[in-house]
Formats: structure tokens, sequence, C-alpha cells
């Protein structure tokens, strides 16, 4: 198993509720009200801009963009990866595994959360939803990378929190985990998806793929 392709929101960084308060800090000028998490979240797989356009009409997309950038780095100190985290990803690294992330966050928020937490350089390949036509659970994103990774698509895992992230991989032909360790995670559904494994800890993902090799 060469390659770890990850989403990003909700796997590798403890970014949801943040990043669903610093949206509505924007779309409540427009809309007179907070949108409910689920209402946010049934657009996600596209960009923020295209997101927040589509929310507040194409009109006043960039103004209110603006305002949510601007509470998310109000909010930055809110952020962090999710425990066990880091040290799975350097024991990877360590393992000679190479890693990616396709996420559905655009390229904009998504350099500017991975800067933030210094995790930039660990990621060989980075899809957002601004590099591909289809978002996940298309698998545009997942083949994108092992195409351009040159690795198998039975050399390849795609580790995510949704439902999305486990279809994406399995229509790619690649495993997929699903990681429920996210409070919005729902592992039951992650599993009907037809995840390999759904796994509560990061340390089970290190643990899987040694069993895996072996």
């Amino acid at each position: 198993m060469r390659l770890v392709i990850w989403d990003l929101d909700g796997t590798l960084v403890n970014s949801l509720p943040s990043t669903l308060e610093a949206f509505n800090d924007g779309l409540q000028h427009f809309l007179g009200r907070r949108l409910s998490n689920a209402e946010i979240m049934a657009h996600f797989g596209q960009s923020e801009e295209r997101i927040l356009s589509k929310l507040v009409g194409e009109e006043n997309g960039s103004e209110c963009y603006r305002r949510v950038v601007e509470s998310m780095s109000g909010r930055l100190s809110e952020i962090r990866p999710f425990d066990g985290i880091p040290d799975t990803v350097e024991t990877l690294l360590r393992e000679g595994h190479r890693l990616a992330i396709c996420t559905g966050r655009g390229r904009k928020g998504t350099e500017f959360l991975l800067e933030h937490l210094g995790f930039a350089s660990h990621f060989l390949k980075i899809v957002t939803a601004d590099d591909v036509e289809n978002p996940k659970p298309h698998p545009e994103g997942v083949m994108r990378i092992c195409a351009e990774l040159q690795t198998g698509v039975g050399e390849a895992v795609m580790v995510g929190d949704t439902v999305a992230d486990v279809r994406a991989g399995r229509l790619g032909g690649i495993h997929a985990v699903g990681c429920a360790w996210d409070a919005l995670a729902d592992a039951e559904a992650l599993g009907a998806a037809g995840a390999s494994l759904v796994i509560r800890e990061p340390r089970e993902l290190l643990e899987w793929l040694e069993a895996f090799e072996d």
C-alpha cells in the first residue's frame, strides 16, 4: 500500500465546527439568519466561493467569501489536527508511504489551512474542489492523484470521514477506509457505503496497513 490519500476536514483536522461558524458569519449578513449544519454541508464538495455564491447569489458571493475568510482568520486558534494524526502522518512518511490529499475545500482555503498547521510539505499531491470537474463522490480526484503519482489502484487507499470519501475511493477502484473520530461522522453509514474498514483512532490505520502488507 504505497499511497495514502486523505480527506482534509473532519479527517486530518478538526475544522468543521469553526468552518461552519465562519460560513454563518458571512451568510447571516445576506440571509438574515444562520443556517443549520445540514443546510450548509448539503453543498459541500464544491469550493467555498461556489457554495457561497449559490446561497447568496453571484452578485454577493465575493463579499460573502471575504467575510467568511475574515471570520476563519480569527478562528485559526480553534483548528487543530485530530489527536494521533501528527504521529500517524510522521510514521507513514518514515515507513515510506506517499501521502496526498483529496478535499472538497477550495484551493485557497486548503493552502491557508495547511500552511497554518505546518502540514503542507507532508503531501506530494493536493487535489481540491477547484482542480476537478466532478467533486466527490465522483472518483476524478482520486484517480488523478493515482495517475500523477504513478500508483496502481491496488496500491492506494482513500481515508475519509464521509460517505462521499468512501464512495470516491471505491468508484476509483482503490481501498477505502472510513474514519469516525469527528463528532459529525456516521460510522454505520461509512460501513454501509462499502468501507474496507471503519476506524475510530488514527493508529488503527497503521495497524490495518501493517496487517494488509503481511
